[in-house]
């Protein structure tokens, strides 16, 4: 697939701050499509309990969450300005267990933390990883999620278990994934250490 020219990346970051404020209205109208508290993980038969998840991630962090969960079958996630986290049933149906959603909340988390929603948005309706600022705020909420993690009583080694998962599903994204798993494994051996 042929890269997005510079023009039409500038493009659309003017087209998004457009919309900007049309996309953060309508986070708060989107509406669940499976209920948070008993998702069924396919391989396992055992269910998950998101709404807990979320509101452990949200203690942790001291950040107001909403958690809501579409029918896409894509791996994704993603958050809004005011909190909200989208995630992907794909994305659930390729954790294996609650630390690894907890990790994905806790990422976005981050992303909230460090300020980088917006253009995490712009970032996800390109479905582009080519952006280098994109790969340094993804290592950023990976760092960040893992600690908020850690606080909240899961295991920061999910996060890379999940990572390793998503780079087999991700082909044309090896390097961006190795190198967040690379610097989450170091981070959580000094962090671990502590």
């Amino acid at each position: 697939m042929k890269k997005l020219s510079l023009k039409i990346k500038l493009l659309f970051i003017g087209i998004f701050f457009l919309i900007q404020s049309n996309r953060y209205l309508l986070a708060s109208e989107i509406e669940p499509a499976l209920p948070l508290d008993e998702i069924k993980i396919h391989d396992t038969g055992e269910y998950l309990n998101i709404k807990s998840i979320g509101s452990r991630i949200a203690e942790a962090s001291k950040i107001d969450v909403r958690v809501i969960i579409t029918k896409e079958g894509k791996a994704d996630a993603c958050v809004y300005p005011d909190g909200t986290i989208v995630l992907t049933e794909g994305l659930i149906n390729l954790a294996a267990n609650d630390s690894e959603i907890a990790f994905v909340i806790a990422h976005e988390v981050g992303h909230i933390t460090m300020g980088h929603y917006r253009q995490e948005i712009v970032y996800s309706m390109l479905d582009d990883l080519s952006f280098p600022e994109r790969a340094k705020e993804e290592v950023e909420a990976d760092l960040h999620g893992a600690v908020f993690m850690q606080m909240a009583g899961y295991d920061p080694a999910s996060a890379v278990s999940l990572l390793i998962k998503m780079l087999e599903t991700r082909s044309d994204a090896s390097a961006y994934f190795s190198e967040r798993i690379d610097t989450l494994n170091h981070f959580i051996s000094q962090y671990n250490k502590e």
